[in-house]
C-alpha cells in the first residue's frame, strides 16, 4: 500500500497500513521529507516490529517502504503511535486551499483508476493507497496532473 507523502505528507504513515512508499506503503511527494527524522522514524518503526526501509536513491518516489509482509493492522497502528514524533513529513495542506482542492481531486482520480482510497481529512499527512505496486503505480501515473506539489522551502 502506498501513501502520498511530502506535500501531502505522510498519510501518516497513514501511509503505512500498507505503508511507506512501495506497494502497501506511501508515495511521497518529493522535497518534503526531513532526512534526520526519516532515519529515526525507520529505526523506531523497525524497533516496534514494522521493518521499514528508506528509499532515497534520488530518483522517483523517494520515501519509505515496508519490508516483507504487510504487518498486522494493530501492530502497525501501535508502531505508528509510538513513532509519531519522528514522522518525517510536514502536515498536509489546509482545508479550503488550492492544494487541499488538488488533493481531493487526486483522491477522486485514484478511485477512478481502481484504488480504494478515502478523501483525506484535515490533519492527514497523506493518502493511503492500498493495492499491489503495479496497480498503485498505474493509478499514480494516470493521476499525476492532480498530484500534490511538494512544499516550498
Amino acid at each position: 500500500m502506498k501513501t502520498l507523502l511530502g506535500a501531502v505528507a505522510f498519510a501518516a504513515v497513514a501511509a503505512l497500513a500498507g505503508c511507506g512508499v512501495a506497494a502497501g506503503g506511501s508515495a511521497p511527494a518529493q522535497g518534503g521529507m526531513d532526512a534526520d527524522k526519516a532515519v529515526k522514524y525507520v529505526k523506531c518503526m523497525t524497533d516496534h516490529g514494522v521493518p521499514l526501509k528508506l528509499d532515497n536513491d534520488g530518483v522517483g518516489d523517494d520515501g519509505l517502504s515496508i519490508q516483507g509482509k504487510k504487518p498486522d493492522p494493530s501492530k502497525l497502528e501501535a508502531a505508528e503511535k509510538a513513532c509519531v514524533e519522528f514522522i518525517p513529513f510536514p502536515p498536509g495542506p489546509k482545508e479550503g486551499t488550492e492544494e487541499w482542492d488538488r488533493l481531493l481531486k487526486f483522491a477522486q482520480c485514484l478511485r477512478q483508476n481502481g484504488l480504494q482510497v478515502q478523501d483525506p481529512k484535515p490533519g492527514d499527512r497523506g493518502i493511503r493507497m492500498p493495492g499491489d505496486e503495479q496497480k498503485v503505480d498505474a493509478a499514480l501515473e494516470a493521476c499525476e496532473q492532480h498530484a500534490p506539489k511538494p512544499p516550498r522551502k
